[in-house]
């Protein structure tokens, strides 16, 4: 099984709480803010700094994390699949219609493509940074599991997705998630 467990002080130490399912709200846990250090065991987990899998993020990997980056700010983790082979399907348009594209890398430009716009998606593996503008910019959405569809990202918000790309494991030296 693949289980977080998050603990109040630095090395793995002080009161902990295992967690074994995405929790949009860690404050239900009694641990909003308080992680220091965690363990991972099996696929990774994405850690996030606002309710509801939203904010900044870090994704830590199966392990031991004795000090992490961005102590007390944690309010939700979310477990994610592997991270190799990443692939989705975008569509234009809500309900998984209109113009469609199989992805496996990421699009800086949807008009590099022949869209203009994403409304709806379908993950098929990986995990996926979802963006409401050109050039990775103003991150809207962490995708982190094969099956997390949407069909209609304007219920989420009243933006579009205008670019995208997948977390894949090079990725992860590059957010800095641990503090030696």
């Amino acid at each position: 099984m693949t289980t977080i467990t998050l603990y109040d002080n630095t090395h793995l130490t002080g009161n902990h709480v295992v967690i074994d399912k995405d929790t949009p709200d860690l404050a239900g846990e009694n641990f909003a803010e308080k992680a220091q250090s965690l363990e991972v065991n099996g696929d990774p987990w994405i850690a996030f700094t606002r309710k509801h899998y939203l904010g900044d993020f870090s994704v830590f990997e199966s392990g031991k994390h004795n000090t992490i980056r961005l102590r007390n700010s944690f309010f939700s983790v979310r477990k994610t699949g592997p991270l190799k082979d990443p692939e989705i399907t975008v569509y234009e348009d809500v309900n998984y219609q209109g113009k469609h594209q199989k992805l496996t890398s990421g699009v800086p430009s949807l008009c590099s493509i022949g869209m203009s716009r994403i409304s709806s998606y379908k993950t098929h593996s990986g995990v996926w940074i979802l963006y409401e503008t050109v050039n990775y910019n103003n991150q809207m959405e962490v995708v982190p599991v094969a099956g997390d569809n949407v069909q209609d990202i304007t219920k989420l918000t009243n933006k579009h997705i205008l670019s995208l790309k997948p977390l894949e494991d090079c990725d992860l030296s590059n957010l800095n998630n641990i503090v030696s």
